[in-house]
């Protein structure tokens, strides 16, 4: 979380400065800053979910050891959370900010759902999976709306390559099987 508090600190006022220099260059520029802020959030992804259950050993009691299989699930709702708000950047330069928020209207109402879905079957695995999903489908729609307002300039096949080729690596991590 400490991550995507300071990227966004960063990010929303820069690309507004990129956006006022020239909005059709920023496309460019953006994009490309997006795509390794994605690359930066994918290996955080990583590497949390690589040390997640040896720094729960190290740090917790016993009773909470067990805790270490729902790393991976709630770094990855970090970090689809992120993902968003580097979309929802997008929208805030064009003023379309009101998509974001029907986006996290309707996270809110899915995530409802899902909780009642699946905590009563699988317990906490069940609300860490409910916040993954739920994440992912607000970082999704976030950035589909903002890539119909202000489309930046995104190698798309290289982002899938990334997410495919990290989600690999997360699922053999030890705290994952």
């Amino acid at each position: 979380m400490m991550a995507n508090s300071a990227v966004t600190a960063v990010w929303t006022p820069e690309a507004a400065k990129e956006y006022g220099k020239d909005p059709c260059q920023a496309k460019n520029t953006l994009g490309a800053l997006a795509e390794r802020l994605v690359a930066g959030y994918a290996c955080v992804w990583l590497i949390v979910t690589a040390a997640g259950a040896d720094v729960i050993r190290m740090l917790a009691a016993p009773a909470f050891h067990d805790a270490a299989v729902l790393v991976p699930f709630i770094a990855a709702g970090v970090l689809f959370y992120g993902i968003s708000h580097l979309a929802n950047a997008s929208l805030l330069l064009v003023r379309r900010l009101d998509h974001a928020m029907w986006c996290w209207i309707v996270g809110s109402v899915v995530g409802l759902f899902l909780n009642f879905l699946l905590v009563p079957q699988f317990g906490r695995i069940g609300a860490a999976l409910t916040q993954t999903i739920t994440f992912a489908l607000i970082a999704r729609r976030d950035c589909l709306r903002a890539q119909k307002h202000y489309p930046l300039t995104l190698d798309w096949m290289r982002l899938a390559v990334l997410m495919v080729g990290t989600s690999s690596w997360v699922a053999s991590c030890p705290s994952v099987g």
